[in-house]
């Protein structure tokens, strides 16, 4: 299975794939510096709001590509298979892998 998501574990796992490049994080500190107001020549949402955006864009992304592959996956899993081990035995399998059907 190539799918790299699931439903419960796709907003986690894709922000920590997000922050794992540098300029996502280069965009956080200079957010996080942003707020604080002493610091700050301009307002918050001048920089927030582009790293949002993009971290949302790219989770679209991401998901799309993942939901693509798992319709790959599950295309490729259901394909007819036929297989002869040690030209003793013939294993034929219909629309899953665990189904199997002994042919002499």
């Amino acid at each position: 299975m190539t799918a790299k998501f699931d439903a419960y574990s796709f907003i986690p796992k894709n922000l920590y794939q997000q922050f794992q490049q540098p300029a996502t994080l280069y965009f956080l500190l200079i957010a996080s510096i942003q707020l604080i107001p002493g610091l700050s020549p301009s307002t918050t949402w001048s920089t927030l709001l582009p790293l949002c955006l993009v971290l949302v864009l790219n989770g679209m992304k991401e998901g799309f590509d993942d939901w693509k592959r798992k319709l790959s996956d599950m295309q490729v899993c259901c394909l007819s298979t036929y297989s002869c081990l040690a030209h003793v035995s013939c294993m034929f399998c219909t629309k899953s892998p665990q189904t199997f059907q002994h042919i002499v």
